[in-house]
């Protein structure tokens, strides 16, 4: 049996009378929904975890103040954590390769190019293994849950400009809230536009030095079909103009 997850990392500033937590040492998931303080045998439910080192309250604190105390972060719903924590691992390993070159470019002269991403997929105790082109892996953590009923083959297409591994992971997430059909989708991240043919197109615009925002793409179950939704978390707004979506 897998161990209930807890965050316990670090310490914890408290002050009577006060909704805001300030954490030494601590590396909290930023926008995680549905926690519990633990501090001193008593349980403070979580408004919103704002960064790595800070947490509100939805009640203020009304314990004695205190610096430097032990804490534990207790998940409503602990099977999403683990999943969350791997998505954010993913994210920041791609900023990483952001900053060193691994993808795009400046305006600039040619430079040399750092490592990127040639693959990604979820081994057999669902874990999810991220591959280097310098021959590195990356072990992005446990992300996939136990499978599902076998669905009924669909009819392919007779051919396509899609001439690449572009879908390395498809799987259940563990931890989906309850009436939720949600499902992973993993793509690589390529130096330039795949050779692909885009029906729709949605940007979104990351700054390279918020290490807090990312983008979330997962597809939803509808009654007859399935949705693509695409969006930001921590993203400062307002986003720059995209183009306009074209339809077939």
């Amino acid at each position: 049996m897998a161990d209930f997850e807890f965050e316990t990392t670090g310490l914890v500033n408290v002050t009577n009378g006060s909704v805001d937590v300030i954490g030494v040492g601590t590396n909290w998931v930023a926008s995680y929904p549905g926690l519990m303080l633990w501090l001193d045998g008593l349980s403070y439910p979580v408004k919103s975890v704002n960064g790595r080192n800070s947490i509100t309250l939805v009640h203020p604190y009304q314990g004695s103040t205190a610096t430097g105390a032990k804490y534990a972060l207790v998940p409503v719903h602990p099977g999403t954590l683990n999943a969350q924590k791997a998505v954010i691992t993913v994210l920041e390993a791609i900023n990483n390769l952001i900053a060193n070159g691994g993808i795009g470019g400046g305006g600039g002269g040619t430079g040399s190019g750092g490592p990127g991403i040639i693959g990604a997929v979820v081994n057999s105790a669902g874990h999810l293994i991220i591959t280097l082109s310098d021959g590195r892996t990356i072990d992005a953590g446990l992300v996939k849950g136990a499978d599902g009923q076998d669905g009924q083959d669909g009819t392919g297409s007779g051919g396509g400009d899609i001439s690449m591994a572009a879908i390395q992971g498809f799987s259940q997430f563990a931890g989906t809230p309850v009436g939720g059909g949600l499902a992973g989708l993993f793509i690589p991240v390529t130096t330039g536009a795949p050779n692909i043919t885009l029906t729709q197109r949605s940007e979104i615009v990351i700054p390279w030095d918020d290490k807090d925002a990312g983008a979330a793409m997962w597809v939803e179950k509808r009654p007859n079909a399935a949705a693509i939704i695409v969006g930001a978390a921590n993203v400062p707004l307002p986003q720059p103009g995209g183009d306009e979506v074209n339809r077939r």
